[in-house]
Order: structure tokens, then C-alpha cells, then sequence
């Protein structure tokens, strides 16, 4: 009997959980710039993509990330090597701080995998590292439906540090 009044509690509970949270949704679409810092020179690669997310109330949130790249970039080494991004796929948990009406600041960390390709003479390789990421970003609604975002987001990827810059249009429903 006990067990019954603790399941028919755990359940109310989770009711009033999900009643109480305010849940919408969000669509990011946009490029990002991202910066590999090689020890011999540096490659800028450009990828486009999107991002859904998640948020559960005013505060937090959860996004995932999935770019591909389009611009490939060539480091200045002996010997050089071009450098180019197959795809990236990261997701996120997401603080959001209203700092007005339209306008969030936005703290972000998260795991995720990034397939890249280094090629030059003699040189050939392919890697999916994992990396923990963390950003920091603001995002302003024109409406209650539109809006833009800016982030900057820091990825650790093994032997090479990638920062990217991510300029992103906002449609949440």
C-alpha cells in the first residue's frame, strides 16, 4: 500500500513539474567562423548549420548544434596542409539571463564531436575528436517569433584549441 501512495506522489509530482515549466521551442539558422589554433600558423575554416533548442523555463534550456563546413583553409607548415571541416555535432545545457524585454544573454557548455580532414604531402588524415565546448552569446527578438543571435564558443579539441564565432537567425514557435 505504500508503494502505491509513493508512485501515486511521484506521479503528481511529475504532473505539476511539467504543468509549471514553460515549454517552447527555437530554430537557429545561420554561419559560423571557426578558428583552428595550429602551433605553426592558424586555419579559418567557415561552416553553416543550424541548431534546435529547448527551453524548459526563462532560464535554461538545451540546444544541440550540427554545422558543416564549406570553406577549407590551408596551414602554413613544412609541409602545408589544407584543413577542412566535414561536419560538427555538438549539444548543449544553456543558462539564459533576460537582460530586457527582447534581448538574453546566454551561457552555454556541452559535448559533441567534430570530423575533420588534414591533407597536404605525404600527410593524410582523417579525425572525429570529442571536445567539451563552452560559449557565451546574446540573443535579441524583433518579435516573439523572430530574432538574431551572436555567440562565441571555445571548443577543446586534443592538440588543436577551436574557437568559432556564430551569427545565427532565431525562429522560435
Amino acid at each position: 500500500m505504500k508503494l502505491a501512495y509513493l508512485g501515486v506522489a511521484a506521479a503528481a509530482l511529475a504532473v505539476a513539474t511539467s504543468a509549471s515549466a514553460e515549454v517552447y521551442g527555437a530554430l537557429n539558422a545561420g554561419g559560423q567562423a571557426m578558428k583552428f589554433d595550429a602551433p605553426a600558423d592558424d586555419a579559418n575554416i567557415v561552416t553553416v548549420g543550424g541548431r534546435v533548442g529547448w527551453k524548459a523555463n526563462q532560464w535554461l534550456g538545451v540546444e544541440g548544434d550540427l554545422f558543416f563546413g564549406v570553406k577549407d583553409d590551408r596551414i602554413h607548415s613544412n609541409p602545408d596542409v589544407d584543413v577542412k571541416v566535414d561536419s560538427a555535432a555538438f549539444i548543449y545545457g544553456v543558462v539564459f539571463v533576460p537582460a530586457g524585454e527582447k534581448f538574453d544573454l546566454i551561457g552555454r557548455a556541452g559535448y559533441g564531436h567534430l570530423a575533420a580532414k588534414v591533407e597536404g604531402p605525404g600527410v593524410s588524415e582523417d579525425t572525429n575528436d570529442g571536445a567539451f565546448a563552452v560559449g557565451l552569446g546574446a540573443q535579441y527578438k524583433f518579435d516573439a517569433a523572430n530574432g538574431v543571435r551572436l555567440d562565441y564558443t571555445h571548443y577543446a579539441i586534443k592538440d588543436v584549441p577551436t574557437n568559432g564565432v556564430t551569427v545565427a537567425y532565431v525562429r522560435t514557435f
